[in-house]
C-alpha cells in the first residue's frame, strides 16, 4: 500500500513538492530522533518546517498539499475528530494486504520523478 500511496502521490503533485523517503533510511535517520521506533503501517510526512505528522493528520496534509479535489477530501477528513480518523487508518492499516495486495519489491519510478526520491 506504501508504493501505491507514493506513486498516487508522485502523479497529482503537479507543482513537485512532495519528495519521499525510505523508512530508516539515511533521510529518515537524519530527520528522526529515534529512527528505530518507527511503525511499518504508518504514514509520516515532514513539512518545512521539520515537524513530522503521522498517520490521519499525515494524509490530510499530503491531500491539502495534492491541491484541488484532494484538498476538499482533505479538508472533509480533517473534520473527522482525531481519534475517530485514527481508528479507521488502523482499520486500513490492519487490512492493508487484503485492501491493496502484497508486492516482493518496489517498482522503480520513471526517470522524471527519481530527483524526489530520497536516500
Amino acid at each position: 500500500m506504501c508504493q501505491k500511496v507514493v506513486r498516487f502521490s508522485i502523479a497529482r503533485d503537479r507543482k513537485k513538492l512532495l519528495k519521499f523517503a525510505p523508512i530508516n533510511g539515511e533521510t529518515w535517520k537524519a530527520v528522526t530522533e529515534e529512527p528505530g521506533q518507527v511503525a511499518l503501517t504508518t504514514v509520516y510526512l515532514l513539512d518545512d518546517h521539520g515537524d513530522l505528522s503521522m498517520r490521519t493528520t499525515a494524509v490530510c496534509r499530503l491531500l491539502f498539499i495534492l491541491g484541488g479535489i484532494w484538498s476538499v477530501l482533505g479538508g472533509i477528513l480533517w473534520i473527522i475528530p482525531r481519534p475517530l480518523r485514527n481508528l479507521g487508518y488502523r482499520f486500513v492499516a490492519k487490512n492493508r494486504y487484503r485492501i491493496s495486495g502484497k508486492v516482493d519489491a518496489c517498482s522503480i519510478p520513471a526517470p522524471d520523478d527519481m530527483d524526489r526520491l530520497l536516500h
